[in-house]
């Protein structure tokens, strides 16, 4: 239920296209902008987007680029259910396939994990897990957990393990 489900595989002219739900709502990456939750709705939201990549996982599926902005959230009744998208850069964990095949560093790079920044073809879960470590970070803090002025110093503080202590941001946080 936290996976945006494909519903059908077409065909563009020679290229393969997928047909997906549509979830009526905005990115988790928007969404925080409008919202900043409680410690417990963070706690839930952040349940759902774990189960959606331990889903992944259990099928052979290392995500590669997990985000808020791969995070849709849909309005059910009253509560926001987040839902994982864009496996664009997913890898087959069994057989590595998957791109990038050339070794070239992909994915967004405040959620990379240090091992995905310095050897793409080795990544495996754990990447995934580092990403979720850091929108866990950004549910509670609303701001990202590495920040730079550009992408260079962004995987920088990845890689040096630079981020703001989350007690200082959120004084009390149990």
């Amino acid at each position: 239920p936290h996976v945006v489900s494909v519903i059908d595989l077409i065909s563009i002219g020679d290229a393969p296209a997928l047909v997906m739900e549509r979830v009526d709502g905005p990115s988790l990456d928007d969404w925080l902008r409008q919202h900043q939750p409680t410690p417990d709705e963070a706690e839930t939201l952040f349940r759902g987007i774990v189960q959606s990549v331990a889903t992944a996982h259990a099928a052979g599926l290392v995500h590669r680029d997990l985000k808020p902005g791969n995070v849709l959230m849909a309005r059910i009744g009253e509560r926001w259910v987040p839902k994982v998208t864009d496996f664009g850069l997913a890898k087959d964990a069994h057989s590595g396939l998957g791109l990038p095949q050339s070794g070239m560093t992909m994915g967004t790079p405040g959620y990379m994990a240090p091992e995905q920044i310095r050897s793409p073809r080795d990544v495996d879960e754990r990447a995934d897990i580092f990403a979720l470590g850091c929108i866990f970070y950004q549910l509670l803090t609303g701001r990202e957990p590495h920040e730079g002025t550009d992408a260079l110093s962004v995987m920088n503080a990845v890689t040096e393990g630079t981020v703001p202590r989350i007690e200082r941001l959120c004084p009390g946080l149990d």
